[in-house]
Formats: structure tokens, sequence, C-alpha cells
């Protein structure tokens, strides 16, 4: 990424006083449509964040790697060209996305249960085949399947949904990434527990997964366990995200994880539409105190001057790269 895309995507949004990302959830227990639980992902078409190949979208940062392209785009990518397509009327081009998951979705098999579990390859340099499994991407791929299952695919999707719903009971596993130690938890970056843990817009996009699945699949007790008790664990956390002016991107509670403008109209979104879900005052209380902070131009002035400080801190640069 260079220096015009960073002051594009993650500087100007500073000085934006509307909603990228706006949740369409109008009451609890709402059904599931072929939309998303919020909107706003064609922006990434419409102001050519994405990179497209072959109907597919590059990953951000592995985009450029000499190798293949399931190595090359990033399953949250994925996910969000899928929401995006609906929303500017291009579902047609859906099919490629449930195809390309189909074809490159790896396999594995839970030691404790004996049953199978699908999961998505994260890879964490061109070179090797070292992976983590994206606990937002298992979430997000979930939300993918059961809209392409509900809108009537020709294709059969439940053994997927099955599958990708037991890679959320996996523990003590390498593949694993709910952790148990302080509540129940759904990590984006399981591999990173002990420096970039609890990733908040992370952790919503892997409950409304599930929150999905369950409407659509069969599950189990362990599955219903997981989710309402991740939902009282974030109950108890989601104050630690506010620091009075702005939210965190991830724990601990401290001003260098504070997020960017772009996460912060995320969050907003995020659990305007669990909350609404969930009938959960707690989430909906957050999301307007978070909105409130966004539309304040000298809060937005001091996230912005917190957020520099905090990545001068953390990455000796201005911004991460």
């Amino acid at each position: 990424m260079n220096i015009f895309f960073k002051i594009k995507h993650y500087l100007l949004p500073y000085l934006k006083t509307k909603n990228t990302y706006e949740s369409i959830v109008e009451n609890a227990n709402q059904e599931i449509s072929k939309k998303y639980w919020i909107s706003g992902y064609s922006s990434n078409i419409l102001k050519k964040k994405w990179e497209i190949e072959g109907g597919i979208p590059l990953g951000l940062y592995n985009g450029k790697w000499k190798t293949h392209l399931s190595k090359r785009t990033h399953v949250s990518a994925l996910c969000e060209y899928f929401f995006a397509l609906e929303e500017i009327g291009q579902d047609q081009k859906q099919e490629k996305i449930i195809n390309f998951i189909k074809d490159n979705i790896c396999k594995g098999v839970n030691p404790e249960t004996g049953n199978n579990y699908y999961f998505w390859k994260t890879y964490l340099q061109e070179n090797c085949e070292s992976y983590f499994v994206h606990g937002m991407g298992q979430g997000q791929l979930l939300s993918v399947l059961t809209r392409a299952h509900n809108s009537g695919s020709k294709q059969d999707l439940t053994y997927l949904l099955k599958g990708i719903m037991e890679s959320f009971k996996l523990s003590n596993h390498k593949d694993a990434f709910v952790t148990k130690t302080d509540g129940v938890v759904i990590q984006e970056y399981p591999h990173l527990v002990d420096i970039n843990k609890d990733v908040l817009n992370g952790w919503i996009q892997g409950l409304l997964g599930l929150y999905d699945v369950m409407i659509l699949a069969e599950y189990d007790d362990d599955i219903k366990n997981i989710f309402n008790k991740s939902i009282e664990t974030l109950e108890l956390k989601i104050n630690k995200y506010d620091i009075g002016f702005w939210s965190l991107y991830n724990q601990p509670k401290s001003f260098t994880n504070i997020c960017s403008a772009h996460y912060h109209d995320l969050h907003i979104a995020l659990l305007n539409a669990i909350g609404t879900l969930l009938g959960n005052e707690k989430f909906i209380f957050f999301s307007n105190r978070f909105q409130k902070y966004e539309r304040n131009f000298l809060f937005r002035l001091l996230a912005f001057m917190t957020k520099v400080i905090a990545n001068l801190i953390k990455y000796k640069r201005f911004y991460k790269s």
C-alpha cells in the first residue's frame, strides 16, 4: 500500500461526518435476508480499495505475493466482497465466490469429537506454509454460506455449515480460535492473543456468523453454549473498549490500542446490529455512545492524534504497514 492509498482509506475517514457502515437490522429476531446485517462493504468496490482478479478480491497485504490465488486473497475480503456484490445488485457474481470457497477450504478432524471441521488458512508469509485460522473469517464464512443456502443455491452447503460450526469447538489445538481463559472470546488473531487479544470487530462478526447458522442449521449444546457464553463475556467487557472519546480495536484497555476511524465506524454498526437482533440494550447503548463520539469533530481530531502517537509507540511509524 502506497502513501496515497493510506491517506484515502485511513486518514480521510477522520474528516467524514457520515457513516460508511450502517446496521440494517430493524427488530429482534429478524429473519435472514440475502443482505448482510450491516451495509457499506460496497464502498470498497466503489472506491477501488479492492483489486479483483478473476472475480476474486486480493488481500491488502498479500495480494502482490507470487503464489496461488487462494494464498493471495483473504477470507474476510472474500466474504465482504460477497456482501458488497449483493449491495450493488451484482449477486450473479456471488456463485464464483461460493465455488472458490468450496474448492479451497481445508478440512480437519476434531480430536475431541471425531467430527470433520472446515477452516480457511490465512498464511503468514509468501514463501512458507505457516498459517492461522481467522476467527472473524470463520464467522463471516458462516454468514456467507447461510445466505447462499437460504437463497436457494443449487449446491449442497450443509456439510460446510456443519463443518465450520465444528471449528468453533476446537480447544488446545493449532487451529483453535475460541479462547476460554477469561470468558469465551472468538479471537480474530489467535496466534497473537498475547499481544493483540479480543479484537472487537472480529469477535462480533464471529458471533453474527454463529447467530446466522443457528437459525438455518442444526446445532448442538456445545455451539449454543459457546454463543451464549461469548455474548455474556462481551456484555461484561464492552465497557473496556470505551476510552471516553473513541473505541479500542482490541484489549487490554490502553490508548495504544485505539482503533482507526474505519474500525470505529464498524464498531458502531456491528454493536447496533447484534444488539438489535438480540434485544440487548447494553450493546445498543455503546453503539449510540460511539456514534456520539464520531459526530464530535474534536473527538475525531483527538482520536487521530492518539492513533498517530499509538502507532509511533507500537510500530515506530505513523501508520502500521
